[in-house]
């Protein structure tokens, strides 16, 4: 297994891909990238090399990582719920500016008694072939509401 760092630049995946398929003797079955811009250059590799059953999971939902997944190339991508994180991030801060609890100062996540989570799941959602146009129209009607 290989990790890869992209530095926030595609190329360097395409690159990194490129190289791994090339010069590697045991080829990956699968690759998982975590970083959104990732994948589409992943997958345009093998598309070029005319490389089939490789496994690519990607993150997040730009419109390119949909069409991949579309074309079946992308077998799946995490889509996070960004208006959720927003919502109950806020809420959390202003019930924190309006309700200072005693003890914020202290180490809460070692507390037992500590009235804030560690943790809160915004969600997320799994987009395959089988749900990615349910997904772009329900996108795309939130966007036209707004």
């Amino acid at each position: 297994m290989e990790t890869v760092d992209i530095k926030g630049d595609p190329r360097i995946a395409f690159d990194t891909t490129s190289d791994i398929l090339d010069k590697n003797k045991l080829k990956p079955d699968a690759f998982v990238c975590l970083e959104a811009i990732a994948c589409k250059e992943v997958a345009d590799v093998l598309e070029r090399k005319k490389i089939t059953g490789k496994t690519i999971i990607a993150m997040d939902t730009d419109q390119g990582t949909l069409e991949w997944i579309k074309r079946g190339a992308i077998a799946a991508t995490i889509a996070q719920k960004p208006f959720t994180m927003a919502y109950y991030g806020l809420k959390m801060l202003a019930d924190l500016h309006l309700n200072k609890p005693s003890g914020i100062d202290q180490n809460l996540a070692q507390n037992a008694q500590s009235p804030l989570p560690v943790f809160i799941d915004t969600g997320a959602t799994l987009i395959d072939k089988s749900n990615v146009d349910t997904f772009i129209t329900q996108r795309d009607s939130a966007a036209a509401s707004q």
